[in-house]
């Protein structure tokens, strides 16, 4: 069972968020399993150096397509350049919702006769919509329920968004659930704290340390958490805060404010974007990783967390809290400051049973996140997609 995939997505640009590592993951692994892997983008950004335009065993290839000023629906260098990817694919890949470029290349995939599915990536989710809300009614009149509609299946990320999804899907049935690949490997053999204490002045605090590890975004909810932080000092419980991603400098500088404001600036530093080795140690030097997150579909950064053996708190936002929660060091509480307070002062309060619970969530993580296992539950998605094609 090896269908050939031709994944799409605009931009492989990592600052654009989780879709596009979720990409660049399951296809570096799909084609470390053998099966043929083709990613169309316009624009490579971050793409791995050894994703060639030549095939090699085991390496994706990726191929850059020009960029249409108008839909690429008639005959133009971008429709032409996908119509001949797709043909020799055995299905399409897309990636996303609202892009009227994927909804054009979807009836391009559906003309030369490969059938196509769709993963939102929480897109569909019940938060997600409320955002922008008008926009994404017209939108799913015009173009995205006919594109759905076509879509040979709609593959969710967990049971959660699946649920949610269902009711707006244009037609049954097509619904399906499938984790993404998370790559274990670095986390097999982590770096340690040290590299993150010998960087990070507040890593070495002898106070429990706090980490917010995401993109500083209004959804990510982080201000929740500097107050529930605010809360923990006043209850002379104080903390420290390591807030780690990048962000919009006028955001950024609200959120420092309001550290500020709190009295917080002696136990709070914002560490900007971390990366590679030094984001694994990261999370090894914090005692809990905290994610008030509005929503989010997969979440990367949870699995990491505890891959690393760094227990957490999140939201019931999140599509996966179920997943993390059996982990048995992932606690899921409400969007609320004191509720998050109250969740940390329970746990932090006793750090060695803390990181003993993060031992045995890191083992749970390396045991079940397989990416093997879980190509091959995408590999099936696909070739029951071709099946029901060649039908």
């Amino acid at each position: 069972m090896n269908p050939h995939v031709l994944h799409y997505l605009p931009t492989l640009r990592l600052s654009d968020g989780g879709v596009v590592r979720a990409v660049l993951d399951l296809a570096d692994a799909y084609a470390a399993s053998g099966r043929a892997t083709t990613v169309a983008v316009h624009d490579r950004g971050d793409a791995p150096e050894r994703w060639t335009q030549e095939q090699t065993q085991g390496v994706p290839r990726i191929v850059e397509i020009p960029a249409a000023s108008s839909l690429p629906v008639g005959p133009n260098a971008a429709a032409d350049a996908f119509a001949e990817l797709a043909r020799q694919a055995d299905v399409v890949h897309f990636h996303g919702m609202w892009d009227p470029k994927a909804v054009a290349l979807g009836k391009i995939a559906k003309r030369v006769g490969t059938p196509y599915v769709v993963s939102p990536h929480g897109m569909l989710d019940d938060w997600s919509m409320t955002q922008s809300a008008l926009k994404k009614r017209v939108f799913s009149t015009l173009l995205s329920n006919a594109w759905l509609s076509n879509a040979a299946a709609v593959i969710c990320t967990a049971q959660r968004e699946l649920e949610q999804v269902r009711t707006r899907l244009p037609k049954p049935g097509i619904g399906c659930a499938v984790p993404l690949v998370f790559k274990t490997d670095e986390y097999r053999a982590p770096p340690g704290p040290q590299l993150a204490r010998a960087r990070f002045e507040l890593a070495t605090s002898d106070l429990p340390k706090l980490l917010f590890l995401s993109r500083l975004h209004y959804k990510k909810g982080v201000e929740h958490l500097i107050d529930a932080a605010g809360l923990l000092a006043e209850r002379g419980s104080p903390h420290a805060l390591l807030i780690a991603g990048p962000g919009d400098d006028s955001y950024v500088a609200e959120l420092k404010q309001r550290v500020t404001d709190l009295g917080l600036d002696g136990t709070t530093a914002f560490l900007g974007m971390v990366s590679g080795p030094d984001k694994v140690s990261l999370y090894e030097a914090a005692d809990m990783m905290v994610l008030p997150t509005s929503q989010e579909n997969y979440g990367y950064v949870f699995f990491e967390s505890l891959a690393a053996g760094t227990p957490l708190i999140t939201t019931p936002g999140v599509d996966t809290s179920a997943e993390l929660a059996s982990s048995g060091a992932a606690w899921i509480v409400e969007q609320d400051a004191t509720r998050i307070a109250d969740e940390i002062q329970k746990h932090t309060g006793d750090l060695e049973h803390l990181a003993s619970l993060g031992r045995a969530a890191r083992t749970w993580v390396l045991d079940r996140m397989d990416p093997a296992a879980v190509c091959a539950e995408f590999a099936d998605v696909y070739a029951r997609a071709k099946g029901a094609h060649a039908a």
